[in-house]
């Protein structure tokens, strides 16, 4: 190939090559500014979503099988209601007898009524007697466990606990009008450690006490 048949060779490509268009400085920023903001808004989304979970995370009980057509928090609530207090406390799963319900001076009371918690009066069981007090155990509308205190020379008390506390730590820990009587429902099988700690004593197996109910020395 001769020199000029490469000139003529190169002149024909060059009338087939369309010229660069100009470059547009102003679009080229605008469409990189567009995608910055994308990106920052599927960052920010997700960093959201990691805290919700996080800050959710502590009060939301997981099931050992999760079920993915469930939102966790239904399965949360779920979670809570499978926890039964007889699973705790078998006496709850015992029939009601005569012996279990409150006195008439308790159940009638206005004190009584004015309790926030409403207990089910059926739930009711007779958990232990010692000299100076009698005690019952009695599950609320809203699922918590309480104990009931009638003491012989003073006035009767009464508290609650959410039952999985009662399963991990006992309660409710009762305390009279004056320092030195107490008193705590323990689940079956249980030992607090105020019990060993300060030697409590067991009267029944789901209630220990301090000091006698009827002391005020």
């Amino acid at each position: 190939m001769i020199m000029n048949d490469v000139i003529e060779k190169l002149r024909a490509a060059d009338d087939r090559t369309a010229p660069p268009e100009a470059l547009d400085v102003a679009d080229v920023v605008r469409r990189g500014e567009a995608r910055l903001r994308r990106r920052t808004r599927l960052w920010l989304g997700g960093v959201l979503v990691a805290v919700a979970i996080v800050a959710g995370a502590g009060s939301w009980v997981w099931p050992t099988a999760p079920d993915d057509s469930a939102a966790p928090e239904d399965t949360a609530v779920a979670d809570r209601g499978d926890v039964e207090p007889g699973e705790y406390m078998s006496v709850f799963d015992e029939p009601q007898q005569p012996s279990d319900e409150l006195p008439d001076e308790i159940r009638d009371s206005e004190r009584f009524a004015a309790f926030d918690d409403d207990l089910v009066a059926e739930t009711v069981r007779a958990v232990g007697e010692s000299d100076d007090a009698r005690f019952w155990a009695g599950i609320t509308e809203d699922r918590n466990v309480c104990l009931i205190v009638d003491v012989v020379e003073g006035d009767w008390i009464m508290g609650c606990t959410g039952v999985e506390a009662l399963g991990m730590r006992g309660g409710p820990a009762l305390y009279q009008t004056y320092r030195a009587s107490a008193a705590i429902l323990v689940a079956d099988g249980y030992t607090p450690p105020v019990v060993e700690e300060e030697g409590w004593t067991f009267i029944s197996p789901n209630v220990a006490v301090g000091a006698p109910l009827g002391s005020r020395d």
